[in-house]
């Protein structure tokens, strides 16, 4: 088993390589007048170390109006960062919808996320 100071040490080497900061936001959805519902956006985290850089996956998505170019990234986190599948990531100017999270392997792992620019 690692020590408490190897963790620290190796978590510390970490962060020295996520040199961009986040925001990560919440949905929260509430009913309106015509009966139809509204989303609005809750800061649940801000200056949260990170780094995004591209995903392979990228490509086209056939939505129902049109076709949408789908910009896909990777955004690294802190292992203890709390993010969610529903979330959105503020980093580099853009905004990011999470499309899947995938937990630390090690406890001084990073936590990964695989988000799409949103347009």
């Amino acid at each position: 088993m690692m020590s408490a100071s190897a963790i620290a040490r190796l978590r510390l080497d970490l962060r020295r390589t996520l040199t961009d900061a986040a925001t990560i936001l919440r949905p929260t959805v509430t009913a309106s007048d015509d009966a139809g519902e509204s989303v609005s956006w809750t800061t649940v985290a801000a200056g949260v170390p990170c780094r995004v850089r591209p995903d392979s996956g990228g490509g086209e998505r056939a939505l129902p109006e049109r076709t949408a170019e789908v910009t896909r990234v990777e955004i690294l986190l802190p292992p203890d960062t709390a993010v969610l599948p529903r979330d959105r990531i503020a980093a580099l100017g853009q905004t990011f919808e999470v499309t899947q999270v995938r937990a630390p392997r090690t406890i001084a792992a990073a936590t990964v996320v695989a988000a799409s620019v949103v347009r």
